[in-house]
């Protein structure tokens, strides 16, 4: 992980927020933050929407070129999901469903990991966004 690609910022009332984001075998992929406290099938379909799609296009891969993987969280597993992927060009049979929080299995726990050990150094003051 570069330094250009983690930024101190309060977010919030404790400082939380949450994070998607995709790595491919060729770097890491776009991301985004979540606003909201909690993700349902809508939420999560939006979010696939732009930074998917964007790391797909920047790194010159379609749908079929990739094996997607996400946990079997309810919104990664609804109907409405699944028919984003399918709608989408993704083949159901190539997504590959993992549990979640597993290192072992899921290699994007290394990166959160990854993040979070950058996170705890302290870079000066935390600045809060108007």
């Amino acid at each position: 992980m570069q330094s250009y690609q983690v930024k101190s910022q309060l977010q919030g009332n404790d400082g939380g927020v949450m994070f998607w984001s995709c790595i491919t075998a060729e770097g890491p992929g776009y991301g985004t933050t979540i606003i909201e406290d909690a993700i349902n099938s809508g939420l999560y379909v939006d979010i696939l929407k732009t930074p998917l799609n964007d790391t797909l296009e920047h790194f010159g891969k379609t749908p079929s070129d990739v094996r997607f993987q996400q946990d079997r969280a309810t919104p990664h597993t609804s109907g409405i999901t699944k028919q984003w992927f399918t709608d989408n060009g993704f083949n159901l049979d190539e997504i590959m469903d993992w549990l979640p929080q597993s290192p072992n299995l899921n290699p994007i726990e290394h990166v959160w990991h990854l993040l979070k050990l950058r996170l705890n150094i302290p870079l000066g003051p935390l600045q809060k966004k108007n």
